[in-house]
């Protein structure tokens, strides 16, 4: 996966989570998203750690 692949998964990751948080309305699913979205960011990370090297 390269570093704009990531972006473009943390994007997409965000905004779903986000319209479908005013969908669906249970806790379960905002901890879900936001679990969702920090496993995106984490991989970012590394993709951003591993492209720099």
């Amino acid at each position: 996966m390269n570093l704009k692949t990531a972006n473009n998964l943390v994007l997409i990751t965000i905004v779903g989570s986000i319209l479908l948080s005013m969908v669906i309305e249970a806790l379960w699913f905002k901890i879900f998203a936001s679990v969702m979205i920090t496993i995106a960011m984490i991989n970012y990370y590394i993709v951003m750690k591993k492209e720099k090297q």
